[in-house]
């Protein structure tokens, strides 16, 4: 018997530190992929705002919303329903689900179409002022056009997923990193020698190209062909549904900002929030990629062992995201308006306060591990709760704060309304017996510790500037 238990420890010992290194450099390589993305997208965004003019941003903005709106409204959470299901790498599974996956591509396709013609006809009758982002004549095309690339990421193979599924992401960051490389570099040439909206039309579309072809060629895995299978049809409804109605709430929060702003205030001015929105967004991606590409699997591969083991990988995982978001909130309240007047012209310096008030957002954005969570132990119900409540919290605030405050009112919306879901979240991440209070106060001195941090950091350059 103390062989057996020796030997046992010593297998579990030996799991453990592979599992565990498995995770490590999953989560290396996603986090240096995150960099050099987030490099080039800073680079590009650098570039192009030198190009073009920021109503074009506004412009865009409102494409890139729509088209997330619309991408989150039909999302039933293939991806997730690869990476959770014990059928993950079932070839009639994987079919199903990619051929549900070009079905809502070119869906997608025909809505964008249908809402371009209503914007047409509402700029036609005057509906919307003509400076708005609204109100452009422009915008109708560039949403067609811009459009095709959810018809063509639709097309993207399913070994895309499996080899996220699977912690394989080497080929899914060379794909990534090349395929943006690709969309930038058409989009500074056009920019250059157009200086029109189409650059960015043209260097989503060839992105969107290389990425669905190259996950075709270079991923290992099954060649996808369309099919329909009624008992995958039935596990991707069954899970789906309430990723569809948690995306519908999440998808009307997060972009309620944008289409409301985009129909009370200048194009002009969406586009300088526009600027400081990137660049949180920039921050925020360094790590929320990790949800996606290491959080999820690994909580769903230990969920489907044992909640032990789900609550182990789980008080591993949250320190390094909580610090990072806590301390890089209090680095960039510190740092924003710097940032604004180091990277862009004057024609941008208003966006420097408007990265401070987002700023807060990244301390809320921590608990999406909680809502990770609950996608990976089956119970996706949950996650849809948070955001609806979110929805509520924002579709209230967003008005009566731009209103009473103007701009940067709307903005503090924006950040600070995840508030409302936090009781909901403590309460069932208590419900799994995953709470630990003690913990979650342990970690809050990281805001000051950052914030402090890039006051000292703002000293120091101006001793050596001095």
């Amino acid at each position: 018997m103390r062989f057996d238990a020796l030997s046992w420890a010593g297998l579990s010992s030996l799991r453990d530190r592979f599992v565990h290194g498995r995770i490590f450099q999953a989560a290396s390589l996603s986090m240096v992929a995150q960099i050099l993305s987030q490099i080039i997208r800073l680079g590009g965004n650098l570039i192009m705002t030198r190009l073009l003019a920021p109503e074009m941003f506004g412009l865009m903005s409102i494409v890139f919303t729509i088209q997330m709106i619309l991408g989150l409204l039909s999302d039933i959470g293939l991806r997730p329903a690869i990476i959770q299901s014990r059928r993950g790498d079932d070839p009639i599974f994987l079919n199903t689900v990619w051929t549900i996956q070009v079905l809502r591509g070119v869906a997608m396709l025909v809505t964008c179409i249908l809402i371009a013609a209503g914007l047409h006809i509402a700029a036609s009758y005057n509906i919307f002022a003509a400076d708005t982002a609204l109100g452009s004549p422009e915008l109708p095309l560039v949403l067609v056009v811009a459009s095709l690339a959810g018809v063509i990421g639709g097309f993207q193979s399913s070994n895309y997923i499996t080899a996220s599924r699977n912690l394989n992401l080497r080929g899914i960051i060379i794909i990534d990193l090349i395929a943006q490389v690709v969309g930038l570099l058409v989009m500074i040439a056009l920019g250059f020698l157009t200086r029109s909206i189409w650059s960015l039309v043209a260097g989503g579309l060839f992105a969107a190209a290389i990425s669905t072809v190259l996950s075709h060629m270079y991923l290992p895995g099954i060649s996808n062909r369309l099919m329909l299978n009624r008992e995958a049809l039935a596990e991707v409804y069954k899970f789906g549904i309430w990723i569809l109605v948690s995306s519908i709430a999440f998808v009307l929060a997060v972009n309620m900002d944008r289409a409301y702003l985009g129909a009370v205030i200048s194009a002009a001015s969406l586009g300088i929030y526009a600027i400081a929105l990137n660049l949180y967004t920039a921050v925020d991606g360094l790590i929320s990629r990790l949800f996606e590409s290491v959080v999820l699997p690994v909580l769903s591969e230990a969920s489907r062992t044992s909640s032990a083991r789900l609550r182990e990988q789980l008080a591993r995982l949250r320190p390094p995201f909580d610090i990072w978001y806590l301390g890089t909130a209090g680095l960039l309240f510190a740092l924003g308006p710097g940032i604004i007047h180091v990277l862009y012209d004057d024609r941008y310096e208003s966006a420097g306060p408007l990265l401070q008030i987002l700023s807060f957002a990244l301390i809320f954005a921590r608990y999406n591990v909680f809502t990770t969570t609950y996608v990976a132990i089956g119970k996706p119900e949950y996650q849809a709760a948070i955001n609806i409540i979110r929805l509520v919290a924002v579709a209230i605030l967003l008005p009566i704060l731009f209103n009473a405050y103007g701009l940067e009112g709307a903005i503090y919306a924006v950040a600070l309304h995840p508030i409302a879901a936090l009781p909901l979240h403590y309460w069932l991440i208590r419900k799994l017996g995953l709470l630990d209070l003690k913990y979650e106060l342990l970690v809050l001195p990281a805001w000051p510790a950052g914030y402090l941090a890039g006051l000292a950091f703002i000293e120091v350059v101006r001793l050596i500037a001095g």
